[in-house]
């Protein structure tokens, strides 16, 4: 499974719900610039027109939930037994920390977990081809 920004929390969040209802998972997810961490999103310094659009988004995607309820911020999941993960994000991304936050955390989980960077900013994303093996 793969995504990017906020639609990466989308397949973590998946993977969640999957494996706790006992579900078969994926071999792999791939997640590019992660938007994880919803509690940070308006400490970003915006312009007010992007600010505002960016406090609208993160309502509609939160949709009711507290921003660090586990099914919207896998950094506050418990990550085991999830499938191995590249996480990708570029040098310039202001969410790059979210990136690197989750690979150390579902590291520590004992995920197989492994970042990536690319140079530049959010826009610039290139996905690296990765052969992950089923455990």
């Amino acid at each position: 499974m793969t995504d990017d920004s906020a639609g990466a929390g989308l397949v973590l969040s998946l993977l969640l719900t999957l494996r706790q209802q006992g579900l078969p998972m994926p071999g792999a997810a791939v997640l590019l610039c992660p938007w994880i961490d919803f509690g940070t999103a308006r400490q970003n310094a915006l312009p007010p027109e992007l600010d505002q659009m960016q406090h609208t988004t993160t309502e509609h995607y939160l949709a009711g939930h507290p921003p660090d309820d586990a099914v919207v911020c896998p950094l506050n999941a418990d990550l085991t037994r999830l499938p191995p993960m590249l996480v990708q994000a570029a040098t310039g991304d202001p969410i790059l920390q979210d990136a690197t936050s989750l690979v150390d955390h579902a590291a520590d989980a004992g995920v197989d977990a492994r970042s990536g960077r690319s140079a530049g900013g959010c826009g610039r994303r290139a996905a690296v081809p990765v052969r992950v093996t089923q455990r």
